[in-house]
């Protein structure tokens, strides 16, 4: 009798733990989500090198200094003195990302972890708000497909982690279509449709994608939206937080006759400040080349996905009972415009990964519904549980393993980060730096000597700092890649006063001041780094090219100097050889000549 009373009261209390979980059962999902979420975004984050827009953006974000020693001319390059509205935009993107960037740089350090950061916490607040636009789709189960579609997608963790501004404009974008859908019950919300389309575009132009979906979402559904004062305040919301470009390419074209670099691409001007950005020249061709992203970056099996579920949409709106969802049509109007208005975008846009990223949302609204469909069916939410986990393996092994396991395309994908042995590259050159002195930089370019100048004397409380000795001088192969060279060398050279300079620069300084300018400065530990031959046909360079490299290298193993190491990537394959030397001089024996003789 008493063994019957304890089964009971052990049966109650399993029933009472049954239905407490069956009661939260949609905040454990979200918290398992998350959970998975955070598991393909943060492990590993800083493995991978800095490299393409990543490092252009994170190198300008650390001072907010919109330079990159290139041949495309900045305010900084184009004016002896600051210009009193240059730092409210960036002469190639608008600031929000820089801003973002910046004061995680403040807060950590200018590191690779600081840099990365944001884009990982963007990633945990889109799987939200994906969840949130789903919800108000079409209910919470709608909500958590598609919340677990952009946990999952490669794609969207890529974003995560990598410094491009689609992993900080997909939290505007999805943020925006949440607020859009409310404002259709209740115009209030355009209050906040027009502050996430005011962030969105602050944050990159082609967030321009959804003002067709928005207000033509407005004439169809709702006209006298557009005609309450909500709408009004949103869009002068909206207006406010854009009127920073809005001033500085004001204020561009009335100084230099252009704006700035995207909108002088978009609209096709010709300008010698910009002389070197060719792909405002983009051919058809190239307009058109963005299709094999989709699966390189999605994968076939969530495209096929996204197909089926289009499939399935598009019977919905011819009969309603064959969608697995009942989609009101705010929500229908929504998907369908944004599909079109995306595709669209992507036809007349360069064919780049980052603007493909924009495709994320309507692929995982649309998978969500597949994945609806097949929990239907018998042992569905297994089918689903397993599909999920399937895609989360693959996003696991692309994104987070340093070297994949399988074979491309199907276990893992193409789109990933990359490693050509910079980070191992930069971790060698802190060991370098470590615990000797800076040295303070200096420039013929007016703004950026001010700059440095201000720069070194907020660091050390005088204009002339005197240093006890000098630390190494790291002497660069130009051959590197363009982006990653700003991250790992001029991020030293400019921010933490560790000198770094690329050898066809070393041959300048020779040509106007002699060959020992530098050693009589007080140098004598200098690091010469070459590209190795390896590397250089990766990036379908030949290793006979008579550049100043080549000549040094040549110079250096005929001297019968060797590598005091060799750095290779995670492959084993060597990528940079690095020679230690006393002195520069007998590299530059034919400058010599030609400056004594001047």
């Amino acid at each position: 009798m008493i063994m019957e009373k304890k089964d009971s009261g052990t049966s109650s209390v399993g029933s009472s733990v049954l239905r407490m979980l069956y009661r939260h059962r949609t905040g454990l999902a979200l918290i398992a989500l998350f959970a998975l979420a955070a598991l393909l975004r943060f492990p590993n984050l800083t493995q991978h090198d800095v490299i393409d827009d990543e490092a252009l953006m994170a190198f300008r974000s650390i001072g907010w200094l919109d330079t990159w020693f290139g041949s495309m001319q900045t305010p900084v390059d184009l004016f002896d003195t600051e210009q009193w509205w240059q730092k409210f935009s960036f002469h190639d993107h608008p600031p929000l990302l820089f801003f973002v960037e910046h004061q995680f740089f403040q807060m950590f350090g200018p590191t690779v972890f600081a840099l990365r950061l944001p884009f990982a916490i963007a990633g945990m607040v889109s799987v939200y708000l994906a969840y949130l636009l789903g919800r108000e789709m079409a209910g919470r189960r709608f909500g958590l497909l598609t919340a677990a579609v952009i946990s999952v997608a490669n794609f969207a963790v890529w974003l995560s982690r990598a410094g491009f501004q689609e992993g900080i404009l997909q939290v505007w974008l999805l943020l925006a279509l949440w607020f859009f859908l409310r404002s259709i019950k209740n115009p209030t919300y355009c209050l906040g449709v027009g502050a996430a389309m005011g962030l969105a575009l602050l944050t990159k132009y082609s967030s321009i994608v959804l003002v067709p979906v928005i207000l033509g979402g407005y004439a169809v559904l709702k006209p006298s939206v557009l005609r309450s004062v909500f709408a009004a305040a949103g869009a002068g919301i909206c207006l406010v937080l854009f009127s920073p470009v809005i001033v500085y390419n004001a204020m561009l074209f009335f100084t230099r006759g252009h704006f700035d670099a995207t909108l002088w691409a978009m609209l096709g001007q010709q300008h010698p400040d910009f002389w070197s950005d060719y792909h405002a020249y983009s051919s058809w061709s190239n307009f058109l080349n963005w299709w094999h992203w989709m699966p390189d970056g999605l994968g076939l099996l969530l495209l096929g996905l996204a197909g089926f579920g289009g499939i399935v949409f598009a019977l919905g709106l011819w009969r309603r009972p064959l969608s697995p969802v009942a989609f009101a049509p705010p929500a229908r109007w929504t998907i369908l415009s944004l599909v079109f208005s995306v595709g669209i975008f992507l036809c007349l846009s360069p064919g780049r990964k980052q603007y493909v990223a924009l495709a994320i949302v309507p692929v995982a609204l649309v998978a969500a519904l597949a994945l609806a469909y097949l929990s239907r069916l018998r042992y569905g939410t297994v089918i689903v549980s397993m599909l999920l986990l399937v895609l989360g393996g693959i996003t696991f092994n692309t994104q987070v393993l340093a070297r994949p396991v399988g074979t491309a395309g199907l276990s893992y994908l193409p789109l990933r980060p990359t490693s050509y042995a910079y980070q191992k590259l930069d971790a060698y050159l802190d060991s370098v730096f470590a615990g000797k002195d800076p040295a303070y930089a200096t420039t013929a370019d007016k703004q950026l000597k001010a700059y440095l100048q201000r720069r070194a004397k907020e660091r050390f409380g005088v204009d002339n700092p005197v240093f006890r000795s000098r630390p190494p001088y790291v002497i660069f192969d130009p051959r590197m890649d363009f982006a990653a060279v700003r991250w790992t060398m001029y991020r030293r050279d400019v921010y933490l006063l560790q000198p770094a300079m690329m050898m066809e620069k070393l041959t300048e300084v020779a040509r106007l001041h002699g060959v020992a300018y530098i050693e009589q400065a007080g140098f004598r530990d200098f690091r010469m780094i070459f590209v190795e031959p390896e590397l250089l046909q990766r990036y379908g360079v030949a290793d006979n090219d008579r550049s100043p490299a080549w000549y040094m290298r040549k110079k250096l193993d005929a001297m019968g100097e060797a590598p005091e190491t060799t750095i290779a990537d995670i492959n084993g394959t060597p990528a940079f050889a690095v020679y230690r030397v006393s002195q520069v001089s007998p590299l530059l024996g034919p400058w010599d000549k030609a400056k004594n003789a001047e």
